[in-house]
């Protein structure tokens, strides 16, 4: 290798290793669906829980590791924004402050995906989508 390329090398190198300009790691989206099916054609409550995501590899002293708590907080920096795509007809019955947890009343015919995006204060996020199931009797 000459001169110039170790040179080249290195500058690219280091420069991808400067942590003044690493933008970070995108929070991690967790979501559960209880319960996983509803009777088809019923009125249902459903539970959208995302209280398990959080910027655990940025801030893990951010993640609510309780499984009774309203999850992480929104408040910067190490908190995370909850963001729900629930596309088909539904009423909020019930919700933590930060919308980690949602409980829904839904009426449905068919499977239904529900997609939760979880952004971070870096402006990073990740996506995670369940299926809320139905039963036919």
């Amino acid at each position: 290798m000459n001169r110039f390329s170790l040179l080249i090398f290195v500058v690219v190198f280091l420069g991808a290793c400067d942590p003044g300009t690493e933008p970070g790691f995108a929070p991690i989206a967790r979501l559960t669906v209880n319960p996983l099916f509803i009777s088809a054609g019923e009125n249902a409550e459903v539970v959208l829980d995302a209280r398990a995501s959080c910027d655990e590899l940025d801030h893990p002293e951010a993640c609510d590791s309780d499984p009774d708590g309203s999850g992480p907080d929104s408040v910067c920096p190490g908190g995370v924004t909850f963001s729900w795509d629930i596309p088909f007809s539904h009423s909020t019955v019930a919700s933590t402050p930060n919308r980690a947890q949602l409980r829904i009343a839904t009426r449905l015919t068919s499977p239904q995906p529900v997609t939760l995006t979880v952004t971070d204060c870096d402006g990073l996020s990740s996506s995670v989508t369940r299926v809320v199931g139905v039963t036919v009797d």
